[in-house]
């Protein structure tokens, strides 16, 4: 598990703590790596108190600092196959739920490369008070695949992340890139609706024009009346259609493209959503797409391939 870090030294354990529960959990042996990217504050030794292990950086660029974990991580790992590793990644200022690790490995040993979580924030501190209803009012997908994609709640199969040429140093948006990539190189994607962690609605961004200064945009927007056009960062606010309501995408990525087949799984039971059977969140295996469970909660983003049925 990486988490890139700069200046975090207050939010960072509280991820901590969450993290470590998740990893008790996981049923396998985990390694949690903070970046410590630029910081001037007490966040390296912060982390190294919170049973991470450390790297320091001086990137200033969260890009540059998920990939040196990822590196890092991959180098600890050599001798192991990368088909059956798995890499998970959050923020510091995001607080994980106690399944969020076991959940991504039981979908993984389904057959999935990548899994893409949902954020929520509780703490909206600062905001103007209409900031949270319109948020949850925005944010919502309803049925069908999710269209956020976001680096605080995000695995990936570490052979797919490979293929993918790993994240680019860019200062935002590098969550987006690394989709794009592992798409593209055939990675198979799942857009979980039930995977939820909770980030900080903070002022006070660590990426220009990341989620902070995405709320910041729609308090703003929302407030003025020109949500359906305002465009923020990795921020969106549209219409799907000519007077519907406006919607919220943060780093989206837009339905029905060539390249993609989407659509809802079929319904399943709890047991066969997580924790039962082939994978079960207590070992990663390489992926065999045929062993794939339905999942009633979960909507799914393929790669179409050349003759693939609907």
């Amino acid at each position: 598990m990486v988490v890139p870090a700069h200046n975090e030294e207050e939010l960072l354990p509280a991820c901590l703590a969450a993290l470590r529960e998740a990893a008790g959990m996981a049923g396998v042996p985990v390694r949690l790596l903070v970046v410590a990217d630029a910081c001037t504050d007490a966040t390296a030794a912060v982390a190294a108190g919170g049973g991470a292990e450390v790297l320091r950086i001086r990137a200033r660029n969260v890009g540059a600092a998920r990939a040196a974990g990822m590196a890092r991580l991959l180098r600890r790992m050599r001798d192991t196959d990368p088909a059956a590793t798995w890499l998970a990644t959050t923020d510091a200022d995001t607080v994980v739920p106690p399944g969020w690790l076991r959940r991504q490995l039981g979908y993984a040993g389904q057959g999935w490369d990548v899994v893409l979580g949902t954020v929520t924030v509780t703490d909206w501190t600062g905001h103007p008070p209409h900031a949270p209803a319109v948020f949850e009012a925005m944010y919502e997908f309803g049925p069908g695949p999710h269209p956020h994609v976001h680096g605080a709640n995000l695995g990936i199969r570490a052979s797919s992340y490979l293929a993918a040429g790993g994240f680019r140093p860019l200062p935002t948006a590098e969550d987006h890139a690394l989709l794009a990539a592992a798409t593209e190189a055939g990675g198979q994607v799942l857009q979980a609706g039930d995977l939820t962690v909770v980030t900080s609605a903070r002022r006070h961004a660590r990426a220009p024009r990341g989620f902070s200064h995405a709320l910041r945009a729609l308090a703003t927007e929302a407030g003025s009346g020109g949500a359906s056009s305002a465009a923020a960062g990795g921020m969106l606010l549209r219409s799907p259609r000519a007077g519907g309501p406006p919607r919220l995408l943060l780093n989206g990525v837009p339905h029905g493209r060539a390249r993609h087949r989407s659509g809802a799984a079929a319904t399943g039971s709890r047991d066969q959503r997580v924790g039962a059977g082939r994978g079960a969140g207590h070992g990663l295996r390489p992926r065999h797409p045929a062993d794939r469970r339905p999942d009633r909660r979960a909507a799914v983003l393929q790669r179409a391939r050349p003759g693939a049925g609907p």
